[in-house]
């Protein structure tokens, strides 16, 4: 899909305004040209969540025996959900961020999420620059995950454990996981909405006779 092409490459043209290497895909041959981490960058669909997640933990689904098998060889670190209009003006769908490891033994345990409600621009056309940015405590959050350990799932960030994805059907929308928390609002009773209702009926009518007698 030509959007998903355009997001992939605004990532990448980002990450090296930034100064970090970033290739579209992984060609392993044009990533050795490399003596730095180089950030992969591809953008994909999935049409079964199950089929297509589950690698993202270090797994793949065998079709042939219809569950997912060990992967080895990464690991994913943190799911960054980024709000509808990031990759305007080429595309307006919301995205996620995936950070996987290369650790070559697998290792998911436990997903970073962070839900990320702005990134410095305005998140129309014009995309133009604000004072709001999660960015800067998005870097500060990744790096010390574990101070993220006794975060709530109320909270901006939180941790995941494996298990609770793969119970989900290998889910990664951060909303399959996110709490949200609702304040009670306490309203008079029926009878006092209706007494002030009258009420104000009476000083509306007052007013309309005083003025009629103005006239």
């Amino acid at each position: 899909m030509r959007e998903l092409s355009q997001i992939r490459d605004a990532v990448v043209s980002a990450l090296a305004a930034e100064g970090v290497a970033a290739l579209d895909a992984y060609p392993d041959q044009r990533a050795r040209r490399y003596g730095c981490p180089v950030a992969a960058v591809a953008v994909e669909t999935a049409e079964s969540r199950t089929v297509g997640f589950c690698n993202y933990l270090g797994e793949v689904f065998d079709t042939g025996a219809g569950a997912p098998r060990e992967l080895y060889g990464k690991q994913l670190e943190a799911v960054i959900s980024m709000p509808s209009g990031v990759f305007k003006p080429y595309a307006g769908v919301s995205t996620a961020v995936l950070v996987f490891t290369k650790t070559g033994h697998g290792g998911t345990d436990q997903v970073w999420f962070y839900d990320m409600k702005a990134d410095g621009f305005s998140l129309d056309d014009k995309r133009t620059e604000i004072a709001e940015n999660d960015i800067p405590d998005i870097v500060a959050r990744f790096h010390n995950r574990e101070g993220e350990q006794a975060r709530k799932r109320t909270e901006q960030s939180f941790l995941v454990p494996k298990a609770e994805i793969v119970d989900n059907s290998y889910d990664l929308s951060i909303n399959k996981y996110k709490q949200v928390e609702y304040t009670p609002v306490e309203y008079p009773p029926t009878s006092e909405i209706l007494k002030e209702l009258r009420d104000l009926e009476a000083e509306i009518s007052k007013g309309l006779d005083e003025l009629e007698g103005i006239v």
